[in-house]
């Protein structure tokens, strides 16, 4: 039987350890799923390759793993292999494949977001799309969505802050800003919402009135992860977790450093600090063209 490799035995390990875009708790799990890798290629860094990492996955199979289990392993793996080889400068040290889910371009955003009609179910995805983008949330994060009222949503400028009450999770929840693009496309959606308590994303149901009419009807209930995965595989197949990498590269690449990331992607618990929201409000101007100015003015 392997020993099961400690922090102190893996570069990995201690690129996860120190990495500024990662939660504590994020950072746990990233670190348990690296022990498997360990386990399983050893802690010569000279034996990874991305050959080895696809023997991992075929192993991972043989394991009657849930895929989903393996693509969470395979994410830690890819996630540590990137970040050391930026650490170090060195491409070649990126020994993982290519994730699935790269950062989307300004044009595929735009693509995705058009892809929505005005509906109310099209108005609906439109705002969790735009609220993705402009936080970087996962799709449970996303699924435990609520908003706090404490400002009006016509005082968009002022920002309020998302409460996420993590699904299965009895932790505290906590707060995420939202920019000024996501209050704009929040808003047509969570009038005609009408109530301003409880999730924010929830299903929507299409009921005949009578002579060929219809109306919508909208559940008390939260939007599951599983529902949104399901409808954003319906437009394109493209995973929520390429929310939180096209968060990441747009600010990178518009001059921001990971540890001003990581407020955003991975914010403080309560309460929220005002430089948080101004730093979210300021992070707007790296969104490509605000969204192509929330896709030319998008009628509601």
């Amino acid at each position: 039987m392997p020993r099961r490799a400690t922090v102190r035995e893996s570069v990995l390990h201690e690129v996860v350890q120190t990495s500024p875009i990662l939660a504590p708790t994020s950072r746990g799990k990233y670190l348990r799923d690296l022990n498997r890798w360990i386990d399983f290629a050893g802690t010569d860094p000279r034996s990874w390759t991305p050959e080895r990492v696809e023997a991992f996955r075929a192993y991972l199979h043989e394991q009657k793993l849930l895929p989903r289990s393996i693509d969470r392993l395979l994410s830690s793996v890819q996630f540590a292999a990137y970040w050391w080889a930026e650490r170090e400068g060195d491409p070649a040290l990126n020994f993982a494949p290519t994730r699935q889910q790269p950062a989307l371009t300004k044009e595929a955003a735009i693509e995705l977001l058009t892809s929505c009609d005005t509906s109310p179910q099209g108005k609906r995805d439109f705002a969790l799309i735009v609220v993705g983008l402009e936080t970087g949330m996962r799709r449970v994060a996303l699924a435990g969505m609520d908003i706090d009222y404490t400002w009006s949503v016509d005082h968009a400028f002022t920002g309020y802050p998302a409460t996420v009450v993590p699904l299965g999770d009895e932790r505290k929840p906590f707060r995420v800003p939202l920019s000024y693009t996501a209050a704009l496309a929040l808003k047509p959606w969570l009038t005609w919402l009408g109530s301003r308590r409880g999730p924010v994303f929830r299903p929507l149901t299409k009921r005949l009135v009578r002579d060929g009419q219809y109306e919508w009807i909208n559940s008390t209930k939260a939007l599951s992860a599983s529902a949104i995965q399901k409808m954003l595989s319906a437009r394109g197949g493209v995973d929520p977790q390429v929310f939180r990498a096209t968060f990441v590269s747009w600010r990178l690449a518009a001059g921001y450093t990971p540890e001003e990331i990581a407020i955003v992607t991975d914010p403080p618990r309560d309460p929220v600090p005002p430089s948080l929201i101004q730093l979210a409000h300021k992070m707007t101007r790296s969104t490509p063209e605000w969204l192509a100015k929330l896709v030319e003015e998008r009628p509601v």
